[in-house]
C-alpha cells in the first residue's frame, strides 16, 4: 500500500491490514478508511474508499481548520449550503440569504444579504415590505436602502411629486408644463407667446389650465387661447406711457393732460398721445412726447382766474409759470420804483430808497463811504427818510439824508484787520494813524522800553532787550560784577528773559544762567602762573587736578603713565618701572615661574634686563628667560651638603654631579702631593 500510495493520496485516509500473515492467500487484503472527520465505507482489495466532508455539519478543529460553517452561517440568521463534499475540495461552503432576504454568497464566509421591500410580499416574515402598497394606488415602488421601512413609492410620468418614504407619494399633474396627455395643454399657449397657469395640480382636475396674455397685453381663456388687447395708456411696457413699475406717465407727469390710446391691439404700439385738458391749451403729444399745454391765468378765463384786479390797482398781472398744473399762482406786481407783489390780489406797495432808483433815493451816497443804508420808513409816501451808518466795528453818528461821520481805531477794536492783541500779547504798544474806515491795516506795533527796535506795520515789532545792560525784573543788574564775573546775553529777542549768564574770567571756567557761577581753576588745562603747564606732558606724564578750587593752588600733580609708577606734587615724578612687578610687553610676568625675579635697572628707558634667579640652596641666574639652577654639595648649604667636612680634613670637596635631583654626589679628595 505504501508503495502504491493508495491510502497517502489524500489528507483524510489511513491505511488498515486486518491480516499480517504472509501467506500469499493473505496479500492484498490492506484497505483505505476514511479519517477523522470525513465520512465513509472502508475500501477492500487494496482499493480506496470514497470519503465525504461535510464542512458545514462538522466541527471546525484541529483535524478540519475550515469546518463550522452552520455555526457561522447560523449565528448570522443564514443557512449553510456545503458545495463538494470531497474531503479534497475544503472551504467552500457558503452561507445562503433566508427568505424574505436575498444577497450573494462568499465561500467560507457570511453573505451580504439584502431586503428588496418592494418586491417582497407583506408578510408575518416581512411586516415591512410594501407589497401592493404602491400599484393599488398606480405608483411604482422603489427600495434603494438596506434598512426597513426605507421603501417608497414613486408616482408615474405624466405625474410628478415627492416620494413617500414607506407610503404613497404626493403626486401632481401640471397640465401646462405636463406633454402627452389628452387635456394638456401642449402648445396651445405657447404657440401664441402666452403663458399657460394650472391652478389645481391634482391629477383628478382636467381640463382646467388657462392662457394669459404676456404683459403688458390683458386678456385670460380657460382650456384655450386668449384675445389680447395692449392699452399704452394704462399698461407698463417699453413703449407704453409707463414704461417701469413706480413710474409716473407721461401724461400725468406733465399735468392737466390725459392719455388716449385709439388702437388697443397688441401689435399697435406708440400711437398713443397726450390731450390738453381745458381750460389749458396746446398740441397733442404723440411718439411718447408729453403735449405743449400751457394756462396763463391773467388772460384766460377759469376757475381760478380774477380779471382786472391788478389792472384797478395800478398794477401788473403776471403768471410766471403757465403750467396747467400750476394754478392760482398769478400775482400783482407793482410798477418800479415801487415793489412789491402778491399773489392772487392786488399788492401793497412799498418804496425802499436806499436800493431804488429814484430822484429822492439814496443812490450811491452810503457805498462810496463804506457806510450801509438804512430805511426808516418804507411806504411809498415816506420820501427821503433813508440815512448812511457806519459799518462795524466803524464808529460813529448815522445822518438823514447823508453820509455819516466814522472812525476806526484798528489798536482798539475788532476786525479783520484790526491789531486786537497781535501788539499787547508780546508786550508791545499798538498806534493806529489814520482813523479812516477805509484806511485798512496801518496800525502798528511799537517797542515798550527798556526793549528797542524799529515799529512794524500790521505785525509784531522786531523787540530785542540786553539783560546785562538794562534796568528790569529780569535784567542782571549787578549779580555778575560783584563777584568778578562777565555777564553774557543769551537771546537778545525781547521775548526771551531771564536767559543771561554770568561767566567766569580766565582762568577759572564756569557759568551760569540767570545767577552768578560756581568758578573752577584747573591748574593741569588752565594757563597761570601756579598751573601745570607742560610740566608733566613734557615728561610724558598725565596731570590731574585734585581740587578745582579757586583758592586751591599749586596741588596739580604728575602721574607716571603705566606701566611705570610715580607721582608727584607740582613737579614732574621720578618714575621707576620694575619689569618684575608691572604688566607690559618687555615685563617677566609668569615667566620666572618657581624662581626669582631681579630687576636690578628701574629706570623706564631700560627694558629687557630683568633676570630669573635660582632659589637657594640652588645657584644660577638667566636675563630674560628661566635660569637653569645647579647645586653644588660642596659650597651650598643643605641636608646632604657637605658643609666643613673635607675642610676640616684639609682636603678638596669636589661635587661629581651638580644636577639638582643628583644628591650626596660629593666627595673629599687629598690634596698634592698627597693622594685619595
Amino acid at each position: 500500500a505504501k508503495t502504491l500510495g493508495t491510502c497517502l493520496a489524500s489528507d483524510f485516509m489511513v491505511c488498515d491490514d486486518p491480516n499480517r500473515d504472509d501467506a500469499a492467500e493473505f496479500l492484498s487484503d490492506w484497505r483505505c478508511s476514511c479519517h477523522y472527520p470525513s465520512k465513509g465505507p472502508s475500501g477492500t482489495a487494496g482499493a480506496a474508499g470514497p470519503c465525504n466532508l461535510d464542512e458545514c455539519t462538522s466541527a471546525q478543529g484541529m483535524y478540519c481548520p475550515t469546518c463550522g460553517g452552520d455555526a457561522t452561517c447560523s449565528a448570522a440568521g443564514q443557512s449553510c449550503d456545503e458545495g463538494l463534499y470531497s474531503p479534497d475540495a475544503t472551504g467552500d461552503w457558503v452561507c445562503r440569504c433566508v427568505p424574505p432576504y436575498a444577497g450573494a454568497a462568499e465561500k467560507g464566509a457570511v453573505a451580504t444579504c439584502v431586503l428588496d421591500e418592494c418586491s417582497s410580499p407583506r408578510s408575518t416574515s416581512c411586516l415591512s415590505c410594501a407589497g401592493s402598497t404602491c400599484e393599488d394606488v398606480g405608483q411604482a415602488c422603489e427600495d434603494k436602502h438596506p434598512a426597513t421601512y426605507n421603501w417608497r413609492c414613486l408616482c408615474v410620468p405624466p405625474q410628478a411629486g415627492l416620494a413617500g418614504v414607506a407610503g404613497t407619494g404626493a403626486c401632481t399633474l401640471d397640465e401646462c408644463t405636463t406633454d402627452g396627455c389628452a387635456t394638456c395643454a401642449n402648445d396651445t399657449c405657447a404657440s401664441g407667446t402666452q403663458t399657460c397657469d394650472e391652478p389645481d395640480e391634482s391629477p383628478t382636475s382636467l381640463s382646467d389650465w388657462t392662457c394669459t396674455c404676456p404683459s403688458p397685453s390683458v386678456g385670460t381663456a380657460t382650456g384655450g387661447a386668449a384675445e389680447c388687447v395692449l392699452d399704452e395708456c394704462t399698461a407698463v411696457c417699453g413703449t407704453c406711457a409707463v414704461t417701469a413699475p413706480g413710474l409716473v406717465a407721461v401724461c400725468v407727469f406733465a399735468g392737466g393732460q390725459v392719455c388716449e390710446d385709439p388702437d388697443p391691439a397688441p401689435e399697435s404700439t406708440l400711437d398713443w398721445m397726450c390731450v390738453c385738458l381745458p381750460p389749458s391749451t396746446g398740441v397733442p403729444g404723440v411718439m411718447a412726447h408729453a403735449a405743449s399745454c400751457t394756462l396763463d391765468e391773467c388772460e384766460l378765463v377759469c376757475d381760478t382766474c380774477e380779471e382786472g384786479v391788478c389792472e384797478r390797482a395800478g398794477q401788473d398781472c403776471v403768471d410766471a409759470d403757465t403750467d396747467p398744473s400750476r394754478r392760482t399762482d398769478w400775482q400783482c406786481r407793482c410798477i418800479a420804483p415801487e415793489e412789491g407783489a402778491a399773489r392772487i390780489a392786488a399788492a401793497e406797495c412799498t418804496l425802499d430808497e436806499c436800493n431804488a432808483d429814484c430822484p429822492t433815493c439814496a443812490g450811491t451816497t452810503c457805498m462810496v463811504a463804506g457806510q450801509r443804508c438804512r430805511e426808516d420808513r418804507d411806504g411809498a409816501e415816506d420820501l427821503r427818510d433813508w440815512r448812511c451808518q457806519c459799518k462795524p466795528p466803524s464808529v460813529g453818528y448815522s445822518k438823514v439824508g447823508a453820509a455819516a461821520d466814522c472812525e476806526l481805531n484798528e489798536c482798539t477794536l475788532e476786525c479783520d484787520t484790526c491789531a486786537e492783541e497781535t501788539c499787547s500779547a508780546l508786550g508791545q504798544q499798538c498806534e493806529d494813524p489814520d482813523h479812516d474806515p477805509l484806511s485798512l491795516s496801518d496800525w502798528m506795533c511799537q517797542c515798550a522800553p527798556p526793549t528797542v527796535g524799529a515799529d512794524a506795520r500790521a505785525a509784531p515789532a522786531a523787540c530785542v532787550m540786553d539783560e546785562c545792560i538794562e534796568a528790569c525784573p529780569t535784567c542782571a543788574g549787578t549779580s555778575c560784577s560783584t563777584v568778578a564775573q562777565v555777564c553774557i546775553e543769551g537771546d537778545a529777542n525781547a521775548s526771551v528773559t531771564g536767559d543771561w549768564m554770568c561767566t567766569c574770567v580766565e582762568p577759572l571756567v564756569g557759568a551760569a544762567t540767570a545767577a552768578p557761577a560756581a568758578c573752577t581753576l584747573h591748574e593741569c588745562t588752565a594757563a597761570c602762573d601756579t598751573c601745570a603747564g607742560t610740566n608733566c606732558s613734557d615728561a610724558g606724564q598725565l596731570c590731574s587736578d585734585p581740587d578745582t578750587r579757586p583758592t586751591s593752588v599749586k596741588d596739580w600733580e604728575c602721574a607716571c603713565v603705566a606701566p611705570s609708577t610715580g607721582q608727584s606734587v607740582a613737579a614732574p615724578a621720578a618714575c621707576v618701572l620694575d619689569e618684575c612687578a608691572a604688566t607690559c610687553a618687555s615685563c617677566a610676568g609668569a615667566t620666572c615661574d618657581a624662581q626669582l625675579c631681579e630687576d636690578t635697572n628701574t629706570d623706564p628707558t631700560s627694558t629687557d634686563d630683568w633676570e630669573c634667579v635660582c632659589a637657594a640652596p640652588y645657584t644660577g641666574r638667566a636675563q630674560g628667560t628661566p635660569a637653569q639652577c645647579i647645586l653644588d654639595e660642596c659650597t651650598a648649604a643643605c641636608g646632604t651638603c657637605v658643609a666643613d667636612t673635607c675642610k676640616v680634613a684639609m682636603q678638596d670637596c669636589v661635587d661629581t654631579d651638580t644636577g639638582i635631583q643628583a644628591l650626596s654626589t660629593w666627595e673629599c679628595r687629598c690634596v698634592l702631593p698627597l693622594t685619595g
